[in-house]
């Protein structure tokens, strides 16, 4: 991680798909780094009568490399989270990613094992085969 302080300063530089970042210390040392374009997930949340959910949010998580991003269904019930590693440290794959989605009114619903560049889409139902009951009893 680069952090900046008074004597540290960083400069991107773009070069064709990947920035360069340059970063300069007191002693006129250099320091270079690549930024990988990330992937994404996108996907469409819809009711069970087809009709897009807007502002549901979605939440994507992996434990592999601990990342969480959230972002919101548009008015077309459509939603892309960008920036996502495609790669760890040891340059495996990560698919290990978590989708989860939280509809105001409806159950939670979440989808696992997924990779970037994947669409992952929910139907948001409600009623009685999204309840359970019963009676506990101390026995």
């Amino acid at each position: 991680m680069l952090s900046a302080v008074n004597d540290l300063y960083a400069e991107a530089i773009k070069t064709g798909q990947s920035v360069s970042l340059n970063s300069q210390t007191s002693n006129d040392s250099y320091v270079n780094f690549i930024l990988i374009p990330g992937g994404y997930i996108k996907g469409i949340i819809t009711n069970k009568e087809g009709q897009p959910i807007e502002g549901v949010q979605i939440v994507i998580k992996s434990e592999r490399i601990h990342f969480e991003k959230t972002g919101i269904t548009d008015a077309s019930g459509k939603y892309m989270i960008s920036g996502l590693a495609g790669y760890d440290h040891n340059k495996n794959r990560v698919n290990d990613y978590i989708v989860e989605m939280q509809a105001a009114g409806y159950p939670e619903q979440s989808q696992g094992q997924i990779s970037i560049g994947q669409e992952v889409n929910f139907i948001c139902t409600n009623g009685v085969y999204n309840q359970i009951s019963g009676r506990i009893t101390n026995r």
